[in-house]
């Protein structure tokens, strides 16, 4: 019950006790009135939904509040947890920086431990030489002393003595330098072992930051540098300017011609090809006719143009024939196209135009209806222009490719590039008409070109 429907009634029963008394006063007519339009007022209003409702919603903002107050405790929480994340992954850089540095330090000292290491073992070296020229001295000493044996018997004595300790000598120093070898191999091997534990260390590192910078992109933005795009990027780069400036701007949304081309536009295009070109001429939906234009010509430029099966005539059946073999097997189909290609430049110069003049009609077509006829005549001919340059840079890359590709060829078996090697399903799929072909004419072309007798290997 409201706090009205709680007052209503004590309310009436005032203003009934207020009529009573006032009966026995006997008021004027006037104020008998005026109370009993003041008792009718106040049961209407005690029945009025609308202040019931307001009642009703005073009751409530309690728990709005409350509401309110939790859903800030949670953001509170959300963003202590998303700087202590950040902490984190501070503290854990600082760690790794400073490992880094250690890794540093011992690769170092070891690098100065193999320097004296070195020292010492050309030392060795430089002291075994002199050890066995004082041998070799000695022994010349001895062949002298021998005329005189008996008188110098003593003498021969002591000096077999001193040779017998310096080649024990000879033996430590040899050993000792075994022994310094064997050192340095294994403080070379260990330095591969840090500068492989160093590597992995960086490699951790840059996760950490990477980690870090994914931690603080949520509350700051990270600005990457432009991405660099080489090859055709001017020609691409142009043939979007021409679309942008021709369709940036306000479609005559009345004009018959527009509203016939929005009535047929997806009979007209096909499934494959409708994009989403809005009837408005609001900044977005300009924006969006714009990229998607561009969007398509990109498409028709792969599709048409940068594909190497369409350097050839589009009533060939050896394209036919190759675009099967691309879907059996990749390698033989390279090897093949790389050889038809240095066999038929005309059929590529010819293919270059017609290929060039459907991917404009192709896309002209698409956008004819949102453009005057002098400015369909002009958005075609810079279309043309630009899609021309662009083939002429695709073929020639599409040339290098193939010269490239000419080694594959001998790595395909003999069998293979002259059609011996294919079983009959193959030959049957090799063997079917092209569209725009009669039968006879597809069979006769399919066996000239896997016939081995042909020459064409």
């Amino acid at each position: 019950m409201s706090r009205f429907d709680k007052t209503g009634p004590a309310t009436a029963h005032l203003i009934q006790e207020s009529s009573q008394r006032e009966r026995r006063n006997d008021p004027s007519p006037d104020v008998r009135v005026l109370l009993e339009t003041l008792l009718n007022s106040a049961r209407a209003l005690s029945n009025e939904p609308a202040l019931s409702h307001a009642l009703k919603s005073m009751d409530q903002i309690p728990a709005l509040e409350a509401k309110i107050r939790r859903q800030e405790a949670q953001e509170e929480v959300a963003k202590s947890a998303r700087q202590q994340a950040l902490d984190d992954y501070a503290t854990q850089r600082d760690d790794w920086k400073a490992e880094k540095q250690q890794f540093q330090s011992r690769v170092e000292t070891l690098e100065k431990c193999l320097l004296q290491e070195k020292s010492k073992v050309e030392s060795l070296e430089a002291n075994g030489e002199q050890q066995s020229r004082k041998i070799s001295s000695i022994e010349e000493s001895l062949a002298k002393s021998s005329l005189n044996e008996h008188s110098s018997q003593k003498k021969i004595q002591g000096l077999i003595k001193a040779i017998e300790s310096e080649r024990q000598r000879c033996r430590t120093v040899d050993e000792e330098l075994r022994q310094s070898t064997t050192k340095a191999a294994q403080a070379h091997s260990e330095r591969d072992e840090i500068k492989k534990a160093y590597e992995k260390a960086q490699k951790q590192a840059n996760w950490c930051r990477l980690k870090l910078e994914t931690a603080a992109s949520l509350t700051v933005p990270i600005v990457e540098d432009a991405s660099v795009i080489d090859g055709m990027d001017a020609v691409w780069r142009r043939a979007a300017s021409v679309v942008c400036s021709t369709f940036y701007g306000n479609v005559n949304l009345n004009d018959l011609k527009t509203k016939a081309f929005w009535a047929t536009y997806e009979q007209k295009s096909g499934l494959s090809d409708v994009l989403p070109l809005p009837q408005s001429n609001s900044e977005a939906a300009i924006q969006i006719r714009c990229v998607a234009i561009s969007a398509y010509l990109a498409r028709i430029f792969v599709r048409d143009l940068l594909q190497p099966n369409y350097l050839l005539p589009n009533e060939s059946n050896i394209r036919g024939l190759l675009t099967r073999q691309a879907y059996e097997n990749p390698a033989k189909a390279t090897a093949f196209r790389a050889s038809l290609q240095a066999l038929l430049p005309a059929a590529q110069e010819e293919a270059i135009e017609e290929r060039t003049q459907i991917a404009c009609n192709t896309i002209a077509t698409l956008t004819n209806g949102l453009l005057s006829d002098r400015e369909d005549m002009q958005y075609r001919s810079q279309l043309k222009s630009g899609v021309s340059e662009l083939e002429t840079s695709g073929v020639f890359l599409m040339r290098t490719q193939a010269k490239a590709s000419q080694n594959e060829l001998e790595k395909v078996p003999l069998t293979a590039r002259v059609g011996r090697g294919y079983s009959p399903q193959q030959r049957m799929r090799a063997q079917r008409p092209s569209a725009g072909m009669s039968r006879d004419q597809a069979s006769a072309a399919s066996q000239s070109f896997l016939d081995p007798r042909s020459g064409h290997d």
